[in-house]
């Protein structure tokens, strides 16, 4: 997984050129769900496939320098700091 996301007038210019990542998480009360799904700043919003577990996966943005590691840690610190069953990021 590449981790450069340089962003040039809307495109990306290195070999990693996704605007998003994918985390999993456990599975998520309505309450939880409701909390991610209100969390704006990051998450995108958009209805993704199911995972092959009882899990559920959100996509969040990646702002313009951002690295998909740093915004996952950003995103992990977060869920654990919001009591949220975080299991990890969805490799592409």
């Amino acid at each position: 997984m590449g981790t450069s996301t340089d962003v040039v007038r809307g495109r990306a210019t290195a070999p990693d050129q996704r605007q998003t990542i994918v985390v999993e998480f456990a599975r998520l009360s309505a309450e939880q769900q409701a909390f991610v799904d209100l969390h704006t700043l990051r998450a995108v919003g958009t209805a993704l496939p199911a995972v092959d577990t009882d899990g559920v996966v959100v996509e969040f943005w990646l702002r313009e320098g951002d690295t998909a590691p740093a915004v996952y840690d950003d995103i992990r610190g977060w869920a654990i700091g919001n009591g949220l069953p975080i299991r990890g990021l969805v490799e592409p």
